[in-house]
């Protein structure tokens, strides 16, 4: 456990509070598809945070740092392997559907590279124009078959 400056103990499995940690219900699973999380630094201790959850359950899944150098030579030499197209998952008018795009792709081709921006929506539109203007990458987008109950 990590202790954070604003007190509290942390797990560094789930980053979620220690008397609520979920590491022990979780369960490894597998993806044929690269997944990529950029997450904004302002993000990475947030209690409401998921991305320990989701790189604790896909073990595969990428994570970067926005602005850590290290990160994004990383993030660079991912996107840039042979063999790997990259596509931004997010919602901007004009963006192609997910499932269409993976659909359309030819197995034999390159693997899609499906980046996920993690961080409030100004941040991640910041983050959405930084690493299209770097590395050219298409935004796609989801379109759920159900209207969310989850009002703010």
């Amino acid at each position: 456990m990590t202790k954070r400056v604003h007190g509290g103990t942390r797990c560094p499995g789930c980053r979620k509070q220690a008397e609520i940690c979920v590491c022990t219900g979780i369960e490894s699973g597998e993806t044929t598809h690269q997944l990529a999380i950029i997450q904004h630094p302002m993000e990475l201790w947030r209690s409401s945070n998921t991305v320990g959850l989701v790189t604790a359950h896909l073990p595969s899944t990428h994570l970067f740092i926005r602005g850590d150098p290290d990160d994004e030579f990383a993030l660079r030499k991912l996107v840039a392997a042979p063999g790997t197209r990259g596509f931004m998952v997010f919602p901007e008018p004009g963006a192609a559907e997910v499932g269409a795009v993976a659909a359309a792709m030819d197995p034999a081709g390159p693997k899609p590279l499906w980046i996920i921006l993690d961080g409030s929506w100004r941040q991640a539109r910041r983050m959405r124009r930084r690493v299209a203007a770097r590395y050219g990458i298409q935004a796609v987008s989801l379109s759920p078959d159900y209207t969310s109950g989850f009002r703010v």
